[in-house]
Parts: C-alpha cells; sequence; structure tokens
C-alpha cells in the first residue's frame, strides 16, 4: 500500500506544478501554508500591484481548505470503508488527470 501511495503522490508532484502561473504544491506541505503567509502579507503590507498576491492567497488558500475537507471525509469514511477509503482518493485524481488531458488537448498552449 506505501508504494502505491508513493508512486500516486510522485505522480501528482510531478503533474501538476503550476496553478494560474504559480507554483504550488498539490501533495499537503508547509509550501501551501507558506504561500498563504506570503500572499496575505503581500496583499496587506505592499503598495504594488495586489491582483497576484491575491490570486496567489485565493489558489493557495483553496488548496488548504480542499486538503483539510479531504482529509475530514476521508476520517468520516475510514469506518465504513476501510483500507479502501484510499480509492476515493485515488477516484477523484484519476477525473481530475481525465480533465487535464481533455485541457490539454483543447488547449496546448496553456502547458
Amino acid at each position: 500500500m506505501t508504494s502505491s501511495l508513493s508512486f500516486f503522490a510522485a505522480f501528482q508532484v510531478h503533474t501538476y506544478r503550476r496553478l494560474n502561473g504559480h507554483p504550488f504544491s498539490t501533495t499537503m506541505t508547509t509550501g501551501n501554508v507558506k504561500s498563504i503567509g506570503s500572499a496575505l502579507f503581500g496583499l496587506l503590507f505592499t503598495k504594488g500591484s495586489k491582483k497576484a498576491n491575491r490570486i496567489l492567497f485565493t489558489d493557495s488558500l483553496l488548496i488548504v481548505i480542499g486538503f483539510g475537507l479531504g482529509a475530514f471525509t476521508a476520517t468520516l469514511l475510514r469506518d465504513s470503508w476501510h483500507a479502501q477509503t484510499i480509492l476515493g482518493a485515488a477516484f477523484i485524481l484519476l477525473i481530475v488527470f481525465m480533465l487535464t488531458q481533455y485541457d490539454l488537448r483543447r488547449h496546448p498552449e496553456n502547458y
């Protein structure tokens, strides 16, 4: 099970590296929390363009909230689904991968 998780985590990290032009980590790391703090600081205390900081803050916050909701849902499902709970996450990643491939074929200039 651990090797499968490692494989899919590596696949996920390698495939999805940027979001709205900003680097980000799809696996939950402290880098996402740091991005929230940096963008919030930029929004509150810098005088330059705030659009990039707002986008980075929103995207990073959604990633962290999404991770939290996914972890909470998996915890609730663990009692009834047991080890098969991981299949729910794998299914969601498969859908995201398919949507990305569809988008890549329609808009290759974005990648």
